[in-house]
C-alpha cells in the first residue's frame, strides 16, 4: 500500500510538472495551423498551388503541404525562402499574420 501511495505520488508530481510542457505545446501547434492558414491565404491572392511553391522552393512538395496544412514549424531560413519564391518580404509576410 505505501509503494502504491509513493508511486502515486511521484505521477501525480511529474504529471504537474508536466502541464506547463503540454500548454507549450498547444500553444506551438496553434502557431502552426495560423501559419499554414496565414500561408495558404498569401498563396491564393499570388495564385499559387503547393505543387508550384514546392518548386520554386526546391522543397519537397509533402513537406510544403505539411507547412500549409499547419502541421510543421518553419525556421527561419524556411519562412525566407518562402518569402522569396512568393515575392514578398518577410515583413510583408508577417504583417497580416495574427498571434
Amino acid at each position: 500500500q505505501f509503494i502504491s501511495k509513493l508511486i502515486c505520488g511521484i505521477f501525480v508530481k511529474n504529471a504537474s510538472l508536466l502541464n506547463p510542457l503540454n500548454n507549450r505545446m498547444k500553444e506551438k501547434e496553434q502557431l502552426q495551423k495560423q501559419f499554414g492558414k496565414h500561408l495558404n491565404k498569401i498563396m491564393r491572392k499570388k495564385n499559387i498551388t503547393v505543387t508550384e511553391l514546392s518548386k520554386l522552393t526546391f522543397f519537397d512538395q509533402p513537406n510544403v503541404s505539411r507547412l500549409v496544412n499547419g502541421t510543421t514549424c518553419p525556421n527561419l531560413f524556411t519562412v525566407q525562402i518562402i518569402c522569396k519564391a512568393l515575392n514578398v518580404s518577410m515583413e510583408e509576410f508577417f504583417k497580416g499574420f495574427e498571434e
